[in-house]
């Protein structure tokens, strides 16, 4: 069995958003294109990285004379999304590919907006602006068959049709166990649950095995802690305008 994993800078971003620093919690799930709140940094929008989130934690914390630190896991996690502190599906992904690229991720990707405002908001705000449907354009990244998967690969949903709106996902490939019958994928990514409670929200990890590469990826052997099946982890995931496996188009990729 060989596994392949992300490098160790990508891994270390991973790490941090699992235990977010000095507050040693995993990072709740926020995406402001729910609350449609004005954010002018990206830790205020559902982009921030570990570090943003905690300082901005912190720094609620402390205009509002709560001693945070001193507050249980479980409270110290309420509070930070009592305060819309947390990161979305794409900024995850962003910042955990942009440490695997060596903080070049920026330079790898355009911008599929066609109107000036929209492109002059992109170019003010880059990390903002990049979603799910900025990294599955196709001049940002190709399709790959499932027999070539590799780490740093990527699985989008688009426009998934929730019941009060649509919601674009994406969830990265942070290892591959390579046999002689079978692989297996271990993902992670930053996901809203709206058939759980919020304790299932946030960063998570899970694994797919692969037992028939002729077959798509939402027919294989899927696993998130206690739960299990594609339809269990993503009960729109089928109705999505597109599913796929995407690899960026950057200098090493396609």
């Amino acid at each position: 069995m060989q596994k392949v994993t992300l490098r160790r800078p990508a891994q270390e971003v991973i790490e941090a958003y699992f235990s977010l620093p000095l507050l040693n919690i995993r990072t709740p799930y926020f995406n402001n294109r729910i609350f449609r709140a004005r954010a002018g940094l990206p830790v205020q929008g559902g982009k921030g990285t570990p570090h943003e989130i905690a300082d901005e934690a912190i720094e609620y914390a402390t205009r509002e004379h709560c001693s945070l630190l001193e507050l249980s896991p479980e409270d110290r996690r309420a509070f930070l999304i009592a305060h819309n502190l947390g990161v979305d599906c794409s900024g995850f992904v962003f910042h955990v590919l942009n440490a695997e690229h060596d903080n070049k991720l920026l330079s790898l990707l355009s911008s599929k907006h066609k109107n000036w405002l929209a492109r002059l908001r992109a170019w003010l705000r880059p990390v903002q602006n990049i979603g799910v449907k900025e990294f599955t354009h196709k001049d940002n990244s190709a399709e790959v068959t499932l027999a070539d998967v590799r780490v740093g690969d990527f699985f989008s949903f688009i426009n998934q049709p929730y019941p009060l709106y649509t919601s674009d996902h994406v969830i990265l490939f942070e290892s591959v166990e390579y046999g002689n019958t079978a692989h297996t994928i271990h993902y992670v990514h930053s996901i809203k649950r709206i058939t759980h409670t919020n304790e299932d929200d946030g960063i998570a990890r899970g694994s797919i095995t692969i037992t028939d590469t002729q077959k798509p990826l939402e027919e294989q052997d899927w696993h998130e802690g206690t739960l299990q099946g594609f339809d269990t982890l993503f009960p729109f995931g089928r109705k999505a305008t597109y599913t796929g496996i995407r690899r960026l188009r950057a200098p090493t990729g396609l």
